[in-house]
C-alpha cells in the first residue's frame, strides 16, 4: 500500500509545474504546454484504486519524451565544474564527491534523506512575510510577492528570487542564506509562467497574455524594492513549447536587462536536469537496483537550453549558476545523491537538497555577509 501511495503522490506531481501555498507543501498544478496532464492523473488515480500491475510492483512509469541534445556533445561543457559551479571550493568538491557516490549506488540507503514517502511533498516556501499585492487582476495569493526580513533590520539588502515554479523550489534555500548573511528576502513567482520574452503557450490553464501581465508587474516590484541581489529561476523546457534556442537566448537576455541597475548582482539559475522517470516513484519500486532510476547525462541535459541560458546571461552582464554537476557525473544522472534523493519530482529539486546545497550556492554567487 505504501508502495502505491508513493507512485500516486509522485506521479501527480510529475504532470509539471507547481503551485506552492505559502508555508504550506506543493500541491500540483497543470501547468507543463503540451503535456496530458489531466489524462495522467486520471490513469494514475485509477491504478491506484485498482491495484498493481501483474508483477506486483508500481504501475509502469511515464517516461520522459525529451529528446537527444541537438548539439553533439556540447553537454559535457555543462558537466563540468567550474566558477559558475562553485568550484573550486570545499562545498563544491563535497558535492561532487557525493554525485560520484551517487552514481556508483546500487541499493537506497537506509537513511536516505528525504526519505521516499516524504521526498514527493518535500516542498514548500517561507512564511510570514510583508507581502503585496500586484496590480494583476485574479491572481492567486500564493503568487503575490512577499519580503521576508529574517531578523535583519529594515536597513539590510535585499536578496530576490523570481520566476516559475523553479523559484519557489529554491526559495527556503536562499531566504536561510539570506539569514545567514545578514540580508532580507523576497520571493516573486508564478507556476507555468515562464521568464524569457518570448511567446509560447503558457500552462495550467494560464494565457500567454496573463503571464505577461504577470511578469510586468513582478519585474516592476522587483527593480521597487532595489535588491542587491536577484535570481531568476525558470523554464522553459523548448522541446514542450517549441521555442528556438536562438529566441530563447533573445528572450531571457530581455528579460534580464529590465532586472539590471547600478550595483546589482544579477544571476541565471541553470535548469535541474531531467530524469526520465519518476525519482521517488521508481525508487520505491527498485530499492536493490538504483541506478534502474538513473538517467545518462547526454539525455537528461541539453545543451541548446543551457547553452541559451548561459547566452542570455552574457549578453546581459549577469552570472550563470550551473547545476549540473551538482546532480550528473559526466556519464550519468543518478537518483541519490550521497544519501540525499535530491528530486521532487522529474523536473524539481527538493526542500532538504536545495538546502544542503546552501554552502555550494554561495560560492557559485560569491555573496559574503553584509557588514552592518
Amino acid at each position: 500500500m505504501l508502495k502505491r501511495l508513493v507512485a500516486v503522490v509522485a506521479a501527480l506531481v510529475d504532470v509539471g509545474g507547481l503551485q506552492v501555498p505559502r508555508g504550506g507543501v506543493a500541491s500540483t498544478k497543470l501547468c507543463r504546454a503540451g503535456r496530458k496532464a489531466a489524462v495522467m492523473a486520471a490513469v494514475v488515480i485509477a491504478v491506484g484504486a485498482c491495484g498493481d500491475n501483474s508483477q506486483g510492483g508500481l504501475s509502469p512509469l511515464r517516461q520522459s519524451s525529451r529528446p537527444m541534445p541537438s548539439s553533439g556533445e556540447g553537454w559535457k561543457d555543462f558537466v563540468r565544474p567550474s566558477s559558475t559551479s562553485g568550484c573550486p571550493s570545499g562545498p563544491c568538491a563535497d558535492i561532487l564527491a557525493q554525485v560520484r557516490k551517487g552514481a556508483t549506488t546500487i541499493t537506497v540507503p537506509a537513511d536516505v534523506t528525504p526519505s521516499i514517502e516524504d521526498a514527493a511533498k518535500d516542498l514548500r516556501v517561507p512564511e510570514g512575510g510583508n507581502c503585496s499585492q500586484l496590480p494583476v487582476a485574479g491572481l492567486d495569493r500564493a503568487y503575490q510577492p512577499c519580503l521576508f526580513d529574517a531578523g535583519a533590520p529594515p536597513t539590510a539588502p535585499v536578496i530576490i528570487v523570481i520566476g516559475d515554479s523553479r523559484a519557489a523550489m529554491w526559495s527556503l534555500a536562499f531566504s536561510k542564506l539570506a539569514s545567514q548573511l545578514g540580508y532580507r528576502f523576497g520571493l516573486v513567482y508564478r507556476a507555468g509562467c515562464s521568464m524569457p520574452r518570448v511567446e509560447h503557450p503558457a500552462g495550467g490553464g494560464t494565457s500567454e497574455e496573463e503571464c505577461k501581465a504577470w511578469k510586468d508587474a513582478a519585474i516592476n516590484w522587483v527593480n521597487q524594492q532595489n535588491p542587491a541581489v536577484v535570481l531568476v529561476a525558470s523554464g522553459p523546457d523548448l522541446p514542450d513549447v517549441g521555442v528556438t534556442p536562438a529566441l530563447l537566448t533573445t528572450g531571457y537576455a530581455a528579460t534580464l536587462k529590465e532586472l539590471q541597475a547600478p550595483a546589482r548582482k544579477l544571476f541565471v539559475l541553470g535548469e535541474v536536469p531531467h530524469l526520465q522517470q519518476n525519482p521517488p516513484a521508481c525508487l520505491a519500486a527498485h530499492l536493490s537496483s538504483a541506478k534502474a532510476c538513473a538517467t545518462p547525462t547526454s539525455s537528461a541535459t541539453s545543451a541548446d537550453e543551457q547553452q541559451a541560458d548561459l547566452h542570455a546571461a552574457q549578453q546581459a552582464g549577469a552570472g550563470y549558476v550551473n547545476l549540473t554537476p551538482w546532480l550528473c557525473t559526466e556519464d550519468l544522472c543518478p537518483a541519490i545523491v550521497g544519501n540525499y534523493l535530491p528530486y521532487l519530482d522529474q523536473l524539481h529539486l527538493n526542500q532538504t537538497f536545495t538546502e544542503a546545497l546552501i554552502p555550494v550556492l554561495q560560492q557559485a554567487i560569491k555573496i559574503g555577509a553584509w557588514p552592518r
